[in-house]
């Protein structure tokens, strides 16, 4: 006899079992092809031994929970994928803070850290600052084994200087040398003012004025005034 005329109720577990394992797409076709199932099932069943009412609610409660439970997963990994996904909404926390970067400083005041790396073989060590007409306004010798320091904004003359941007680098002189090396980029940590996106990147624009790139900053810290 046809599996479809018999008198056996479909097997809830089938129905479940197929539904999980298929798509929003697939799950509303496979739910209409239920249906006609039930249909063509009651139409066809033994009049001498008819289903009870009671199977076809098990069974068609049985694909609704399935068919819910299918839908619920999906609007969750939706709701996760828009929660995560956006660099907007995970990095808007960032404005205020300041990102470690390679670039010109902001001299508001307040010390500027600065971080370096010696190179090797290096007999002495100075941190130079420049301003914007790149004149040179403060220079300090360094621990060639830290990597850390220090600028207190005061020039050579020990005057605090002005507020603005400035170039921080370092110089070196190696071992059996009498010429420095070319000065070599610091890094400093400059406030972000504010996020946007630029295609599917997060771009920052810092309080120095410059613009990068999310990915291109190696630290980030809240300020510490």
């Amino acid at each position: 006899m046809d599996p479809i005329s018999s008198g056996t109720p479909l097997a809830p577990s089938t129905a479940s079992s197929s539904q999980a394992s298929g798509g929003a797409a697939a799950l509303s076709s496979d739910f209409e092809t239920f249906l006609t199932m039930l249909t063509v099932q009651m139409q066809n069943q033994d009049p001498l031994n008819p289903v009870e009412a009671s199977d076809f609610a098990v069974q068609l409660a049985t694909f609704s929970s399935v068919e819910q439970q299918v839908r619920t997963n999906e609007l969750l990994e939706s709701l996760a994928a828009n929660l995560g996904g956006n660099p907007l909404q995970e990095m808007g926390s960032w404005v205020g803070m300041e990102a470690l970067v390679t670039g010109p400083a902001r001299f508001e005041g307040t010390p500027i850290s600065v971080t370096y790396e010696a190179p090797e073989d290096v007999q002495t060590l100075h941190l130079v600052v420049r301003d914007q007409d790149d004149a040179v306004v403060h220079r300090q010798e360094l621990d060639p084994e830290a990597t850390r320091t220090e600028w207190d904004g005061t020039g050579l003359d020990g005057a605090v200087q002005s507020h603005g941007n400035y170039r921080l680098s370092i110089e070196a002189r190696l071992v059996g040398t009498s010429e420095p090396e070319p000065e070599l980029p610091v890094q400093v940590y400059v406030a972000i003012d504010e996020i946007r996106l630029d295609g599917s990147d997060a771009l920052l624009r810092l309080a120095n004025s410059q613009e990068i790139l999310s990915t291109r900053i190696s630290g980030l810290r809240t300020p510490s005034r």
